[in-house]
């Protein structure tokens, strides 16, 4: 039997302001900017992935929302429509009769410890021990691989017009039986939020496809405003950013101030959401390089 859990006067309010905010979601930064702050408020997270499902299971649209920066290549192993992780996932809790997944990989030894709701869906499932101990150890090795440390996915059953399911990666803790309950609270909000982010799209003629969003190379920032926001997005300060890049935080006020006004937002936030509009966000693997090579130059 399922513990009792009871809602703190806090987590209550950020439920009320989640699920209020929620209303106004039309479009995807409006997604991102619900989902690191009111939302994020309970379900911490650096990486949001949102899948529309058909009668058949199969992916009719993709979407990644990441605060935290990850390279093209595994954004693509993460979000590919036939065989990335995600997919894999929800396959799992298809075919176990799941509406949910959560997991747990411990930083030292890379192995992964995943558990998964007890909500069932209303069909038929295949309850076989070996396959169910096959699929989760396959899903631990992948999370393992990926270096995801900490995963929750939760979805809703076959509907019409089509189910989602909405994974959650980075998180900074292990994700709990409360954060599960958060989450299948939210779960139908989130459900009606993804499918009016579609219908946008598809009145404002952007199609109905998959859709997948690695980073564009086609950037109105330059290289330095680039590094700068790579450490915006991981929540380091002026100063901090300032200190890692050698320079003082007045120069970096003065680059976020010229981020601002080339995105046309006016602070952190707005400034990350427009960046995954525009298919901006720096790759890790090039920031890192960047900086090692500046750092050689300026020790030269």
């Amino acid at each position: 039997m399922q513990e009792l859990i009871i809602l703190s006067r806090e987590e209550g309010e950020s439920l009320v302001r989640a699920i209020e905010n929620g209303l106004y979601v039309r479009l995807l930064r409006q997604l991102f900017t619900w989902s690191q702050g009111a939302f994020g408020a309970l379900l911490p997270h650096g990486l949001m992935v949102c899948a529309h499902l058909d009668e058949d299971d199969r992916v009719l649209r993709m979407e990644c929302l990441n605060a935290v920066p990850r390279d093209a290549e595994s954004l693509r192993r993460l979000c590919d429509a036939e065989q990335g992780l995600v997919v894999r996932i929800v396959r799992h809790c298809r075919q176990f009769g799941l509406l949910g997944y959560r997991a747990h990989v411990e930083p030292i030894d890379g192995q992964s410890h995943p558990a998964e709701t007890g909500v069932a869906c209303d069909y038929e499932a295949d309850p076989t021990p070996q396959s169910y101990a096959a699929s989760l150890a396959d899903l631990q090795h992948s999370l393992g691989r990926e270096r995801l440390r900490n995963a929750l996915v939760g979805g809703t059953e076959r509907l019409y017009g089509g189910a989602t399911f909405f994974a959650f990666f980075e998180m900074p803790s292990a994700p709990t039986e409360r954060h599960e309950f958060f989450l299948h609270l939210l779960v139908p909000h989130l459900h009606q939020a993804f499918l009016r982010i579609i219908a946008n799209s598809e009145m404002l003629g952007q199609g109905t496809g998959v859709v997948h969003r690695p980073i564009s190379p086609q950037s109105p920032l330059t290289a330095r405003e680039l590094e700068v926001m790579s450490y915006l997005l991981v929540g380091k300060t002026n100063v901090e950013i300032g200190m890692i890049l050698g320079l003082s935080s007045l120069t970096i006020k003065n680059h976020l101030q010229k981020i601002y006004r080339k995105l046309s937002v006016s602070n952190r936030v707005q400034a990350m959401a427009r960046a995954h509009e525009l298919k901006i966000l720096p790759q890790g693997s090039q920031m890192r390089s960047s900086r090692v090579g500046a750092t050689a130059r300026r020790g030269a």
